[in-house]
């Protein structure tokens, strides 16, 4: 309709990329709680990750011009439909959403306004509840005391991902100049946070407290994944940085240190330590092979 087509052709100014998989009983409730938004210039690039249910029948469905589906062959990850969203956006403003993930209806009034106020900024991002059949009353994350704001490189570094993908507002200008998410299946579940560090690199961060955001818990999660696995994603994370020369020897070596001692109160007692001992000498042959410890 030529309603339809002049919305296409006029440049929004936010856009929410929902990659999906096989979602078909989940994503329409995602992409209403988008539509539900008390503010309104935004697109929806719902990129398929080669689904084989009926999610693109369920998508096409709605009736919302804002709303356009993609689909491609599966790239394994989350990374590979995300970066395809990234590359059809129009929006000054990315925004990210999982396909099984809420928003509330304040969500993006509250960080744009951010945005358009602080043009130095980067990334703005809030707070999410988790919910789900067996959550009970869980506090929000990130907790008011480890989110950090303003020039996070390094606490980001030495902590944890303490920003949440469906919460995260990155400004296009800003991805342009640091890159996409990283394809490669060595940071497969951490894809996210090499970006969101990659980004605080260059740009100052805001943190704005409040929950606007719901991350659904199930048993289906990409990025559920046992300590020991956790480890080695978060240690091809740092030889990454190391490798690029974007962080010094004491920076890595304080890191790794903080990942041993998290990853130990993680491990179940059982066997804990032939599971740390396993996963160092995989860090350590992964960190040989980069030529890291060899320099």
């Amino acid at each position: 309709s030529c309603r339809h087509w002049c919305m296409r052709n006029v440049s929004p100014t936010v856009s929410v990329i929902i990659p999906t998989h096989n979602r078909e009983l989940l994503i329409r409730q995602t992409i209403q709680s988008v539509l539900g938004q008390t503010y309104t210039d935004f697109e929806v690039l719902v990129v398929d990750n080669g689904s084989t249910d009926q999610t693109r029948v369920v998508v096409e469905a709605i009736d919302d011009p804002r709303v356009h589906y993609h689909f491609q062959e599966n790239t394994g990850g989350p990374a590979g439909p995300r970066n395809s969203g990234i590359a059809l956006a129009r929006g000054r403003y990315i925004a990210f959403l999982d396909s099984d993930d809420l928003w509330l209806p304040e969500k993006l009034k509250a960080h744009v306004a951010i945005m358009e106020e602080h043009s130095e900024l980067g990334l703005v991002f809030g707070q999410h509840r988790p919910f789900g059949p067996s959550v009970g009353v869980v506090n929000p994350f990130p907790d008011l005391v480890k989110a950090r704001s303003g020039m996070v490189f390094e606490n980001l570094f030495l902590s944890w991902n303490f920003i949440p993908c469906l919460e995260a507002l990155v400004r296009r200008s800003a991805l342009e100049e640091v890159g996409v998410f990283d394809e490669d299946s060595a940071l497969r579940n951490v894809e996210d946070y090499d970006l969101w560090l990659r980004l605080a690199r260059q740009f100052p961060i805001k943190f704005v407290p409040g929950v606007t955001s719901r991350y659904r818990l199930h048993g289906n999660q990409l990025s559920d994944g046992d300590p020991e696995t956790q480890f080695l994603l978060s240690m091809n994370v740092t030889i990454k940085f190391a490798m690029r020369g974007w962080v010094g020897r004491r920076l890595c070596i304080n890191r790794i240190s903080r990942l041993y001692a998290s990853t130990i109160r993680h491990l179940p007692r059982k066997n804990r330590w032939s599971a740390l001992l396993r996963a160092s000498m995989t860090a350590a042959v992964a960190c040989w092979a980069s030529g890291y410890i060899r320099r």
